[in-house]
């Protein structure tokens, strides 16, 4: 039995491929919350193919899907960092304390400066709220990749946000 998006096409990868380049034909804005776990990783690997199919890269501005803004707790920290950079979200936010923002920071400064992005400086959120910040930060979609009821309050927030 096939489930999700792939049954909906067929099962075939490349009436998949055809399908989400077909959906992704105009730029869609996207915020990603839980980006470090299972989905989360997915996701920017899609991200990735799609760019890729396009001749772009994720983080340039004709992405078909420009990922804006990204949220994960604070175990991960550094794969944040490294995902921030390589799509240069507008937006990176923490579940972790101030210390952790801080951290963060200096993670992507890093990285950034290893991946030759200079300058590059997105606005960083942290604490309980911070995937609530982030859900509602100007998006098209919201994935949501956080489980359990945390990951609730994010997901009533995004369709309230107006975008």
């Amino acid at each position: 039995m096939k489930f999700g998006s792939s049954a909906r096409v067929g099962g075939n990868r490349d009436r998949l491929t055809d399908a989400l380049t077909e959906l992704t034909r105009a730029p869609q804005r996207v915020t990603l919350l839980g980006s470090t776990g299972s989905i989360g990783t997915q996701a920017m690997e899609v991200i990735d193919h799609l760019a890729a199919l396009k001749g772009t890269s994720a983080s340039a501005a004709d992405a078909p899907l420009k990922v804006v803004a990204l949220s994960a707790g604070s175990r991960s920290l550094e794969l944040l960092a490294r995902q921030a950079v390589h799509v240069r979200a507008e937006l990176v936010a923490t579940s972790g304390t101030s210390d952790d923002a801080q951290r963060l920071r200096e993670l992507i400064e890093a990285a950034a400066s290893e991946a030759g992005a200079t300058g590059y400086t997105p606005q960083i959120a942290h604490g309980a709220e911070a995937s609530v910040q982030a859900a509602a930060h100007p998006a098209d979609t919201v994935l949501n990749g956080i489980t359990g009821s945390i990951g609730l309050e994010p997901t009533l927030t995004a369709p309230n946000s107006g975008y």
